[in-house]
């Protein structure tokens, strides 16, 4: 099977195995989100998010600043659109690796993990804290957990 995603071209095997037993793990965790740190876990570890976009925006800007004068529908006005958009995908796809090995890594070692109720909405409305909510993806954190 062959499949295409976006920018990037992408093979896909199917293997049938015998499934793993792990062994029971009973040590719940506690997860509390935050802006500073991604989670602070019940077991004082504290889990930084990689910020992409704030280490990638330089850069943006810069392939931005190249497209603002471009004709629209010449050819060197789609390749520059081509480069923000997968500069723009690189991004997504730094903060998606990110939760998915958090997410992987919590499920493996714990039996039970419990998150605090964020009312993102209103963390929303804060001064300065759209942006950061917006980055770091709690939404997709949580029903990543989810059963």
């Amino acid at each position: 099977m062959f499949i295409v995603v976006q920018f990037r071209q992408v093979i896909s095997f199917t293997i049938e195995t015998e499934p793993q037993t792990i062994a029971p793990n009973n040590n719940p965790i506690a997860i509390d989100l935050g802006l500073l740190r991604f989670a602070t876990l019940s077991t004082g570890e504290e889990v930084c998010s990689p910020r992409p976009y704030k280490n990638l925006e330089q850069k943006l800007a810069k392939l931005q600043w190249r497209n603002r004068n471009q004709v629209i529908g010449s050819k060197n006005g789609q390749k520059a659109q081509l480069k923000i958009a997968k500069l723009h995908y690189k991004i997504f796809c730094i903060r998606q690796d990110f939760i998915n090995k958090l997410t992987t890594r919590l499920a493996k070692n714990h039996s039970e993990i419990v998150i605090e109720d964020l009312n993102i909405s209103g963390i929303k409305k804060l001064i300065g804290a759209y942006f950061s909510v917006n980055c770091v993806l709690f939404p997709y954190f949580t029903t990543s957990l989810s059963p």
